[in-house]
C-alpha cells in the first residue's frame, strides 16, 4: 500500500509538471496590448526616421539630380526602410502567431509519425526562443536581436526543417528542371505545339503545388510564398497593426519594383555557367570583386552573357555575410560587410530573380544571424541557388542552402 501511494505521488508530481509546462508554454504564446503598444511606437519612429531622411535628401534635390545620384539615394533610403519595416513586422507577427497554428497536427506526406513529431517540436522550440528574446526586448525597452549563440543555436534546428523538406522536394525539383527542358526545347522549336505546352505547364503546376504540400507543415507556409503577402495568422489584439505593416511593406516593394528597369529576360533561358546548367527567365548573380577574384570575374561574365541578355549584377568587395537590422534608424549608409546579404535581399525581394548565382571564395565571416536572414529569403523567394567558390567549400552551415555547388 506504501508503494502505491509513493508511485500515486511520483505520478501526480509529473502530471503537475507537464501541466505547468504547458501553462508556461501557453503564457508565452500571447500577446497583450501593451505588447501591441510597444510596436506601434516603433512603427511610428520608424516612419518619423524615413520622413527625416527623405527631408534630407529633398533638401539637396537640385545637386542630386545634377549628378544624376537622387533616384538612387530614395531608392537606397526605401530600401533600409524596407529591411528595417521587415524586421519589427516580423517580430510582432511571431509574438501573434497563435499557439494552434504551429502545435497543429504536422502531417507532412511521405513522413512517419515520429518524423512529423519531431517537425512539430523542432518548430515550438523555434517559437518559445523566438517569443522569449522578443518579450526580453519589450521588458529592457529596446529591441533585442539576440547573440551569436541564440542564432546559431535556431539556425541547427531551422537546417534541419531545411533538409527534412529538401529530402522528399528534391526529386521534384528534378522532375520540373526536366519539365523545364522540355517546355524550352518545345518553344525554340521551329513548329512549337500549342496543346503540348499546356500539358507540360500544367504538370509543372502540379509538381510545385505538391511541393507547397510538403513545405507548409514543415515551415508554417509555402516555399516561395513570398515577401509581399501575410504568411502566418495572428492574434486579434495584432492583426490592425500586422495590416498596417503589410500595407507600409506592400507599397515600399511597390516603390522599388517599380523603380526597376531590367525587368529580366522575355522567357526563360537555359545554358551553362561553370559546370552548371542554369535555367532562368530572371537571373541574379553576386560577384566577388576582391583582389582575389579579380582574373575571374571577366570570363565569367562573358560565359553568362553567351546565355543571358538581362541578368542583374551586384559587384561587391568580399563576400562577408553579416546581418543588416536596420531598426531603430534608417540611414544612407550600408557597411561593405553588410553589401553581399543586401544584394541578395535586393534580387530577392525587389528584382524578384527566381535563380541566385553568387560567385566568390567564400574567405570571409558568415554570422550565424545573416545565415537564418539569408535561408528565410530562399525559402521565401522559392529561388534555385547556386554558388561557385575559387577556393573554400562551402561551410556546414551555408551548404544545405545551396542547390548546386561548383569549386573553381
Amino acid at each position: 500500500m506504501k508503494c502505491y501511494f509513493q508511485f500515486a505521488g511520483v505520478l501526480c508530481g509529473l502530471v503537475l509538471l507537464c501541466l505547468s509546462n504547458i501553462l508556461s508554454a501557453d503564457k508565452q504564446f500571447s500577446i497583450s496590448d501593451a505588447d501591441v503598444a510597444i510596436f506601434k511606437e516603433r512603427f511610428d519612429e520608424l516612419n518619423k526616421k524615413k520622413f527625416s531622411s527623405r527631408k534630407k535628401i529633398d533638401a539637396y534635390e537640385k545637386s542630386y539630380k545634377k549628378k544624376g545620384i537622387y533616384e538612387a539615394r530614395l531608392k537606397k533610403m526605401n530600401r533600409n526602410y524596407l529591411y528595417a519595416l521587415m524586421d519589427i513586422e516580423r517580430d510582432l507577427a511571431i509574438l501573434a502567431t497563435p499557439k494552434k497554428a504551429i502545435t497543429q497536427t504536422i502531417n507532412v506526406p511521405g513522413f512517419s509519425s515520429r518524423e512529423n513529431s519531431q517537425i512539430a517540436k523542432i518548430r515550438l522550440e523555434i517559437a518559445m526562443a523566438e517569443r522569449a528574446r522578443i518579450k526580453k526586448g519589450i521588458e529592457a525597452k529596446r529591441a533585442d536581436y539576440g547573440d551569436e549563440k541564440f542564432h546559431l543555436n535556431l539556425l541547427k534546428k531551422e537546417i534541419i526543417l531545411w533538409e527534412s523538406y529538401f529530402r522528399l522536394a528534391k526529386k521534384i525539383d528534378r522532375a520540373i528542371a526536366k519539365l523545364e527542358k522540355e517546355i524550352f526545347k518545345e518553344r525554340t522549336s521551329t513548329m512549337p505545339y500549342k496543346d503540348k505546352l499546356k500539358k507540360l505547364e500544367l504538370k509543372k503546376e502540379g509538381l510545385f503545388e505538391e511541393k507547397k504540400e510538403i513545405s507548409n507543415p514543415i515551415f508554417g507556409y509555402a516555399v516561395g510564398s513570398g515577401f509581399d503577402q501575410n504568411v502566418t495568422p495572428s492574434l486579434d489584439a495584432a492583426a490592425d497593426l500586422l495590416a498596417a505593416f503589410k500595407k507600409e511593406r506592400e507599397e515600399a516593394i511597390h516603390f522599388l519594383r517599380t523603380g526597376e528597369t531590367n525587368k529580366g529576360e522575355s522567357e526563360k533561358r537555359g545554358g551553362k555557367i561553370g559546370s552548371a546548367y542554369i535555367y532562368s527567365e530572371n537571373l541574379g548573380v553576386v560577384l566577388d570583386i576582391s583582389g582575389s577574384m579579380t582574373k575571374f570575374i571577366e570570363p565569367l561574365k562573358g560565359e553568362i552573357a553567351d546565355s543571358f541578355e538581362s541578368p542583374h549584377f551586384r559587384e561587391i568587395d568580399g563576400c562577408s555575410l553579416n546581418a543588416f537590422f536596420r531598426y531603430p534608424t534608417v540611414t544612407l549608409h550600408t557597411t561593405s560587410r553588410e553589401r553581399t546579404m543586401h544584394s541578395f535581399a535586393e534580387l530577392l525581394i525587389v528584382n524578384q530573380v527566381d535563380t541566385l548565382y553568387w560567385f566568390s571564395d567564400l574567405m570571409d565571416v558568415q554570422k550565424p544571424v545573416a545565415l537564418r536572414k539569408l535561408l528565410d529569403m530562399l525559402i521565401r523567394s522559392g529561388v534555385v541557388f547556386n554558388v561557385k567558390s575559387v577556393n573554400r567549400e562551402p561551410s556546414k552551415l551555408l551548404e544545405p542552402m545551396i542547390t548546386y555547388f561548383e569549386k573553381e
